[in-house]
């Protein structure tokens, strides 16, 4: 009778500690709320300093340090006359990025495109 008071106050004691957890789980991830939608800007942000046409390539003393893959246009006189895509090369201030269309020219203005999201207003505005 003792071993039986014994084996089943053991299985009690195990029982209780066990029955109430369930495997545990991340806590679910916040989800992201945005302001309103993102906005595409053209910053300027370049010169150009030097083209190679030939290669397919124009060098620019950049404002803004473009990351690799950002798409820039090029302006002569205040028209549109050149795409550019941003390498990621770069040495200081100068940035090279590939023509894709157009004839760019030395001296022209480089505007690079920027994804502008909208700002959440604090609780206390």
């Amino acid at each position: 009778m003792r071993m039986l008071l014994t084996c089943w106050t053991a299985a009690l004691l195990l029982g209780a500690g066990c029955a109430g957890t369930a495997p545990m789980r991340p806590p679910a991830a916040a989800t992201p709320v945005l302001a309103g939608t993102p906005q595409i800007r053209w910053v300027p942000g370049a010169t150009v300093v030097h083209v190679d046409q030939k290669n397919g390539h124009a060098v620019l003393e950049c404002l803004i340090i473009p990351e690799a893959g950002t798409e820039a246009e090029v302006f002569h006189e205040g028209q549109k006359c050149a795409v550019l895509l941003m390498t990621g090369q770069r040495n200081g201030s100068f940035a090279a990025g590939r023509i894709v269309s157009g004839r760019p020219e030395t001296g022209d203005l480089v505007q690079f495109m920027r994804v502008v999201y909208p700002r959440r207003p604090s609780p206390g505005e």
